[in-house]
């Protein structure tokens, strides 16, 4: 019997979430996270040595997020991937969101140099973060990965994201790293890069998932409160 990976919003309060999944164990994975073992498995713990894809020479950024955010390209501002940028980690000042300033995103830049082409959301996700992600994982979360393998060989558990709980695909939420976790967890990481392009949502795809992901939501609560009325009636 495989046990399941559930994804949950860290902003939850511990009683929501035995609420809905039970007395499980539930691991932060942020960086924020209390236990420092699992904030290694964030996209925004400096590891310090994550290779930028799409290079011809070695270029190296503290973590995930820093290449992530450095390659953001703007109508009016192109990708950061200055030492000075490349060495941010945490939450802090790390963000390159939209502005007035900025423009609008246009894209991710496909490496280094600003010749390169600008990928789409989901190529981005492709191309750069699931194969970055994955490298993180392999090369230093051996400890992290293992505890929670460990945990899971005895039950259900519970991963504490930033954000909610979307597919990798969703291009109109913001991409989960604890999603690419849970799939690593089980030995169904997809396939990515630049030969394995994935296909995004359409707005329809996210809307039916975002229900289907309620009523599962709603059938967990009413699971466990059953269960709740069946132990106070024994």
């Amino acid at each position: 019997m495989i046990n399941n990976i559930y994804i949950a919003n860290r902003k939850r309060q511990i009683k929501t979430l035995q609420e809905e999944f039970g007395d499980i164990p539930v691991f932060d994975v942020t960086y924020a996270g209390r236990d420092p073992l699992f904030s290694t498995l964030s996209p925004m713990y400096p590891h310090g040595d994550l290779p930028v894809p799409y290079t011809q020479r070695t270029l190296k950024a503290n973590c995930l997020e820093a290449i992530w955010q450095g390659l953001k390209v703007f109508e009016n501002e192109g990708a950061r991937l200055d030492y000075d940028f490349l060495r941010k980690f945490g939450d802090h000042g790390i963000k390159r969101p939209a502005t007035a300033s900025r423009g609008k995103i246009l894209g991710h830049q496909q490496g280094l140099y600003s010749d390169r082409p600008l990928l789409s959301v989901i190529d981005a996700r492709s191309f750069i973060y699931a194969p970055v992600y994955r490298w993180q994982l392999e090369q230093h979360c051996s400890k992290a990965i293992n505890a929670l393998r460990c945990a899971l060989d005895k039950s259900d558990i519970v991963l504490l994201e930033a954000g909610n709980d979307r597919d990798i695909r969703d291009i109109f939420t913001p991409m989960p790293h604890s999603q690419l976790l849970r799939l690593y967890l089980l030995d169904q990481y997809p396939e990515c890069g630049e030969n394995h392009p994935w296909k995004p949502y359409t707005k329809a795809e996210h809307e039916a998932d975002v229900e289907r992901r309620k009523l599962e939501k709603k059938a967990r609560i009413a699971h466990q409160r059953d269960l709740r009325k069946g132990s106070f009636i024994q």
